[in-house]
């Protein structure tokens, strides 16, 4: 009887190595990003995976670390490293078929962090990272010593995880937003982009020392202009965060009003948690000038002032009822900031359905009877179905000053 050769019980197929280690080839230095298309056979089966990868590191290293200078130089190691983002998974589909679909559209992902050693330690991130560290020959001492002791090699391995590794992370990110462009150039109006949810370099399960890193992330985004960031705005694009102005995402409503005035607002929606990381690089003052700018009643104001001349009062779109004027109304409001800055502006619903704008003519506050008693009148009395909240700030002192 012939004897059967041992079952596969696990197999790992990645389809275009080749280009891939040639690109590497070419350019050790020089950050090179390229796609592994892999196939994992594992018993009966198969798993479909898009990974893009981003390689590279820094040629000089600045003069402010001379002591991580010196160690490079005397280990003979280099500042390099890569790190890997999965853009999509499936264990229904063939490789091919993954392919030909709009992606990314990437599962979640346990990050880890690998060396020359085949085994990884835990960072949670949402990507994996690889890197020249420098690593004792125990690996049992690793996960306590690795960035938090005060030797050099966890020196060099803070400078590989926080100055090397965040500059590809972000070019792997532009790499990522481009995948992004054409999705939505195929997806319409039905696009609903990944970056801020899914590729967000920070979660809330990160350690502090991992979060330096998302933070540090965060921070070459703004600095670098990158267009990461998506607004609704003008058909719906990627902006920098310079460009952005950013509002809680609960705040929908306002988002959608602010995208379609007649000069529209680049709104870009992140949740609470974002904006308090962004918040927290402000404070840091690293750097001085971060571009972030969240959205306020002034600040919609100030925006607004640059936008005129206006073509015409009623720069909301299709806003037939006033009801989204009033909603815009509530919101610049709520900051009382915002009083000294609605001078010229056309955001004073008149009865008549038209807009006035702030210290034009006189407006008076009237009811009913006041426009049955002087029909005429109508553009020159304020909205009687201003909501309470509104007509309470509009017939105040301090809101008169």
């Amino acid at each position: 009887m012939k004897e059967q050769g041992p079952d596969l019980i696990w197999q790992a197929k990645i389809n275009n190595i080749d280009s891939c280690r040639n690109s590497r080839i070419d350019s050790v230095d020089d950050e090179q990003i390229y796609q592994l298309d892999i196939e994992i056979s594992q018993y009966a089966q198969k798993v479909s995976e898009i990974w893009a990868i981003c390689t590279g590191g820094h040629d000089k290293i600045k003069s402010e670390f001379k002591e991580i200078k010196e160690f490079s130089q005397k280990e003979r190691i280099k500042p390099r490293g890569g790190v890997a983002s999965l853009l999509a998974r499936s264990d229904k589909k063939s490789l091919d078929e993954l392919k030909a679909e709009s992606f990314p559209n990437p599962p979640k992902l346990k990050g880890e962090i690998f060396s020359y050693l085949s085994l990884s330690m835990d960072s949670k991130l949402g990507v994996h990272l690889n890197g020249n560290f420098s690593l004792s020959s125990s690996r049992l001492q690793t996960e306590n010593d690795f960035l938090k002791s005060d030797c050099d090699n966890a020196k060099w391995n803070t400078y590989i995880l926080h100055e090397v590794l965040p500059d590809l992370h972000i070019k792997l990110l532009e790499y990522i937003v481009k995948l992004e462009e054409a999705r939505h150039l195929e997806e319409g109006t039905n696009f609903t982009p990944h970056t801020a949810k899914n590729f967000w370099p920070i979660n809330k399960y990160l350690t502090d020392l991992y979060k330096i890193y998302g933070l540090n992330v965060v921070r070459k985004l703004g600095v670098n202009e990158q267009k990461f960031f998506w607004t609704e705005a003008n058909g719906g694009q990627f902006v920098s965060l310079k460009e952005a102005r950013i509002l809680e995402e609960e705040e929908s409503d306002i988002a959608n009003i602010l995208v379609n005035l007649e000069v529209p607002i680049r709104v870009v929606k992140l949740d609470k948690d974002k904006m308090g990381q962004l918040d927290e690089i402000v404070k840091s003052k690293k750097p001085k000038n971060f571009p972030y700018t969240p959205i306020s009643g002034k600040l919609v104001c100030e925006e607004l002032q640059l936008m005129r001349p206006f073509k015409n009062n009623n720069i909301i779109r299709n806003d037939g009822t006033q009801d989204s004027l009033f909603q815009l109304l509530t919101f610049i409001f709520q900051d009382k900031k915002s009083f000294k800055h609605l001078a010229r502006l056309p955001l004073v619903p008149l009865s008549d359905g038209s807009v006035g704008k702030f210290g034009g003519q006189k407006i008076y506050i009237g009811k009913q009877k006041h426009l049955d008693l002087f029909p005429n009148c109508r553009s020159r009395l304020i909205s009687i179905n201003l909501p309470k909240d509104l007509l309470e700030i509009f017939s105040s002192d301090e809101f008169s000053k």
